[in-house]
Formats: structure tokens, sequence, C-alpha cells
């Protein structure tokens, strides 16, 4: 475990944090659910997963890494159902109305089965997790309401490589 933790901490841009770091609560909140069975409502996914494990990602754009890391997300949520594992992306800084057929389409493209997709319109994101306007994208890894991993990206930072060392730490929320 102190390995990963160093994985984290080395893998990310020095002057690049967002989001509540390990150990910190995360904070309820609400977003306007644009797939899954909650759609087109507003809906918190923190307040459903409770203390179980949940992959949050909070991200500013659609793009095909997201992509690709949220269609392995998806299937890992798909895989662990009996486990309890969340996940859920929050897209942030998006005005819903006009950005939501834009959103459906990309999970169309994605073909997530279970993972839904939201969007928080201020560009600051919740309350409380201090988003860096930076991250263009902010993933966090929790247990018991509180985060074990936090990793953020600026644009094009996120790579097939950084999403391995993600996915590869979810397996340990399950224990």
């Amino acid at each position: 475990m102190y390995a990963a933790l160093l994985l984290t901490l080395f893998s990310l841009p020095a002057d690049l944090i967002s989001g509540p770091q390990p150990g910190k609560r995360i904070y309820p909140y609400t977003a306007l659910i644009a797939t899954g069975p909650n759609r087109g409502t507003s809906h918190c996914y923190v307040c459903e997963t409770g203390d179980e494990p949940a992959v949050i990602i909070l991200a500013r754009t659609p793009s095909e890494p997201l992509g690709q890391l949220v269609k392995q997300v998806d299937q890992l949520v798909t895989k662990n159902q009996q486990q309890h594992l969340h996940g859920w992306v929050t897209f942030i800084g998006m005005k819903q109305p006009e950005k939501e057929p834009e959103i459906v389409s990309w999970n169309r493209k994605q073909g997530l089965k279970t993972l839904p997709l939201g969007i928080y319109e201020s560009a600051d994101g919740p309350p409380g997790y201090k988003l860096n306007a930076d991250a263009e994208v902010t993933v966090l890894l929790v247990k018991q309401s509180k985060v074990v991993h936090n990793f953020a990206f600026p644009a094009k930072g996120l790579t097939p490589a950084e999403s391995k060392k993600i996915l590869e730490l979810v397996p340990a929320l399950l224990k």
C-alpha cells in the first residue's frame, strides 16, 4: 500500500493538486444526470454510495483518453456489483441543456452499461472539492466516504499508462 501511495504521489505533476486529498472525507453534491436510471434528475451519488467503495471521475470535457478510462471503470463496476463498487462521471463547468446531447452521444460512443454521467454546471466543481482549474480530469478512489487515492491530470495528461495505474488500485478498495 505504501508503494502505491508513493506511486500516486510521484505520478502527479508537483504543482497540480485537485480535489479532496487522501484521508479526507468526500462531500455530497448533486449533479444533473444525463445517462442511466436517474437521467433527467438532480441526483447525489455520494449520498447513494454511503461508505461503499467508489470511483469518482470529475472531468471538464469528454475526450478519447477519458473514454478509455471510463469504459474500463464501467467494466469494473459491472463486474464488482457483488462487492458494491460504485462509479460515476461528473462533467464540470458545462451548461446542462446545451451540453447534455453531447454527453449522451459520448456515452453511446463509449458503450457504457452501468456508469452514469452527470453535469455540474459550476466550473469550480462541487463545494468543498477544491478542484484545480488546470485539472482536466480528477479521479478519486474512495472507501468508507474517504479518499484513498487522488489523481489529477492537466489537458492531455491522462494517458493509457496513467489509466492503468488508477485501475490497478481499484481492487484494493474492495477488500
